[in-house]
């Protein structure tokens, strides 16, 4: 007995469970306040626009009805990219040593030695 009495508090358990999730499902998808308007009163609404009558690729005919404006999306929040410094961000650089120009002259060449003279023994 006390196994079954498990399986009914089991069962309940999910059951309940269930219609919450059901219920919780229901109210997120309520019905649009554009729905069942006709064309004048959906015109005045700013919220819902009227769309017409048409037919599907598969041949069903659907009627004229009023339905809400798609609501913009807001864009993903993406880092900013990393800014290059501004003239007026940018720390003051001080300038460049300025170098004077020299007549650029090859290095002295160095002759070779004369040969000492050999001496004999």
């Amino acid at each position: 007995m006390h196994q079954s009495s498990l399986q009914f508090a089991a069962r309940i358990t999910l059951l309940s469970t269930a219609l919450f999730t059901v219920g919780a499902w229901h109210s997120a998808n309520a019905a649009s306040a554009c729905k069942g308007l006709d064309e004048t009163a959906c015109a005045a609404n700013t919220e819902c626009r009227w769309q017409a009558g048409y037919a599907r690729k598969d041949g069903a005919q659907i009627a004229a009805h009023c339905r809400a404006v798609p609501k913009k999306k807001e864009p993903a929040a993406t880092p900013a990219p990393a800014a290059a410094p501004t003239p007026a961000d940018a720390a003051p650089v001080a300038p460049a040593a300025v170098v004077p120009k020299t007549a650029v002259t090859a290095p002295p060449v160095a002759t070779p030695a004369a040969p000492a003279p050999k001496t004999t023994p």
